[in-house]
């Protein structure tokens, strides 16, 4: 007989967290001070908090919830934990944190200490405002059947067998509607995300064991559509490559959030934000099986999109507004030096044509000019010093990771130019020590500057690849590399210093600023043009303990 072990408990307490986690109805848990010591997401919600995480230590005074109902589960709490005993099934009206006012079965219990002793309350809510609209439809059909009974039988009084007839039709038409009670019901629970469980075969295969009714409704195929994991049969053929890594991180233990497009079966795009948690076998030493859940949200993307647009020609002023006031600024700092050192000059040009120069006026003059030429390069020099970026604040990084966590802002990007982008990276990658932002940055600007490179029109697909592999002996390289125009090679060589740009609208500092982040880090970067077409940027970081010394 299989005892249970520490394996098997762990197992179950994974399986309990999953089921509180995605099960809809919300679930919380308060200490003796009446302080919440936690809560699901369905629950976080409802109480206007971003995360479970964020509810613990506050009272439901410090939430959402106006004082009136604040009081009243207040009152609740105190009698379950005073009186030891449960609370089960209270119909509530709660107006939640969005402002819906929600019809509520709520049932409290009292929770136990190791000693027996109450040290706190365990509750659960579930919204049937839905359920409650379908009661009173109910009602409202039986009050017209009741009438429609009454009717016939005043009219057909001696006709006893169509009274029984009648009867027979109010009981069928109070089974069907029992049914239909139970189908909204789940449909107030689904809303519109749907969940789903795959099992995973040694092989990696993947086979559905039940995906939700939603999954229809929100696009428009049939479950059979994903049975075998295929989900590239649905998906929008630009976002596969989200697909395939967001598969391979699932197979190697990793839990994962992508937004992906899926064309319905209406011929529409939609997008999905799919949250997804593989299930670990120790024994077997592999996943044996994801679980997940998505949510639609197309309307939110579109706004998103809106959004996006009007920050872009925000930005586009701001920088043309920046660029004003620092050729104002430098124009302001140099006139004086450089009117003074023409003047000096053209005393010069005067004394030196005199037939007999004055030797002393000729030196002083050609000294302000020396002094006043070195106020100039003063001025350039802390120019140049006010653009430095800041010195990085290193920890240590996990490079895909942190590619990883900024590849959704560079597939959207590249949508917004027409283009693909197709990540490359390596597996076995050593740990860096950097500053993960600016080496983010660094990464989005070289991405946008080859999107924008390949922004004229071309016969090849415009394609950018992100490359991250080993270099020996150095530590970790990354390519950016686009199919663009491509480059010469005396640009090439200019490409990186401060104010020189091929941008027609460009400021000129944003390689500038790549490379001296990248060396900031221990690193090196250069550019070189591709065999076939385009041009790839390259920078080489230190590993772990193989940083350069500054």
């Amino acid at each position: 007989m299989h005892k249970p072990g520490i394996d098997d408990t762990h197992e179950e307490r994974r399986l309990l967290t999953s089921i509180i986690a995605h099960i809809p109805s919300g679930v919380f848990w308060k200490g003796r001070d009446f302080r919440y010591r936690g809560c699901n997401q369905a629950f976080a919600r409802s109480a206007g908090v971003d995360r479970p995480e964020d509810i613990v230590g506050k009272t439901d005074y410090e939430l959402a919830w106006e004082k009136e109902q604040a009081d009243y589960f207040r009152a609740c709490d105190r009698l379950v934990m005073e009186e030891n005993r449960a609370l089960l099934n209270i119909e509530e009206v709660e107006r939640q944190a969005d402002g819906r006012q929600a019809i509520l079965l709520t049932s409290k219990v009292p929770l136990r200490d190791d000693e027996g002793r109450v040290c706190g309350v365990l509750g659960i809510d579930t919204d049937i405002s839905h359920l409650k609209q379908v009661e009173n439809e109910l009602r409202q059909i039986r009050a017209e059947l009741e009438s429609r009974v009454q009717q016939r039988t005043a009219e057909l009084s001696a006709a006893n067998e169509q009274l029984r007839r009648e009867i027979r039709d109010r009981e069928r038409a109070e089974e069907a509607l029992r049914a239909s009670e139970e189908r909204y019901r789940l449909v107030s629970e689904l809303t519109s995300d749907y969940a789903y469980s795959f099992s995973v075969e040694p092989g990696g295969r993947c086979r559905a064991e039940w995906l939700t009714d939603a999954f229809s409704r929100i696009s428009g195929h049939p479950p059979s559509a994903i049975e075998n994991g295929d989900w590239g049969r649905i998906t929008h053929p630009d976002d596969l490559p989200i697909v395939e890594r967001r598969i391979r991180c699932l197979l190697a233990g990793q839990s994962v959030v992508n937004e992906f497009r899926i064309i319905a079966r209406d011929g529409h795009i939609r997008w999905l934000r799919d949250h997804a948690r593989p299930i670990w076998s120790e024994s077997e030493r592999r996943v044996i099986r994801i679980l997940g859940a998505a949510q639609d949200i197309t309307d939110r993307k579109q706004a998103e999109e809106e959004a996006r647009r009007h920050q872009a020609a925000l930005a586009q002023v701001a920088r043309l507004t920046t660029l004003g006031e620092l050729a104002a600024q430098l124009a302001h700092e140099l006139n004086q030096p450089l009117c003074t050192m023409v003047g000096n000059a053209q005393t010069a040009q005067r004394l030196l044509a005199a037939p007999a120069p004055d030797m002393a006026e000729l030196r002083d003059a050609l000294n302000d000019i020396v002094t006043f030429g070195k106020q100039a390069a003063t001025v350039i020099k802390q120019l140049r010093e006010f653009l430095r970026q800041q010195q990085p604040r290193p920890i240590i990084l996990n490079v895909q990771r942190t590619i990883e966590e900024i590849a959704g802002l560079l597939e959207a990007d590249a949508r917004q130019h027409a283009a693909r982008v197709r990540f490359d990276i390596a597996d076995d990658l050593p740990a860096i020590r950097g500053d993960p932002i600016q080496l983010q940055q660094v990464l989005l600007n070289l991405v946008r500057n080859g999107l924008e490179a390949m922004s004229l029109p071309q016969e090849t697909p415009r394609e950018l690849i992100v490359n991250a592999s080993r270099h020996a002996p150095e530590g970790v390289i990354l390519r950016v590399s686009d199919n663009g125009v491509g480059i010469d090679p005396a640009t090439a060589e200019r490409l990186f210093e401060p104010f020189f740009t091929t941008k027609p609208a460009g400021l000129g500092l944003g390689l500038a600023i790549c490379r001296s982040i990248i060396e900031a880090h221990g690193g090196r970067m250069w550019a070189e043009p591709r065999p076939d077409r385009g041009t790839t940027f390259c920078a080489v970081l230190p590993a772990l303990g193989e940083e350069t010394s500054s």
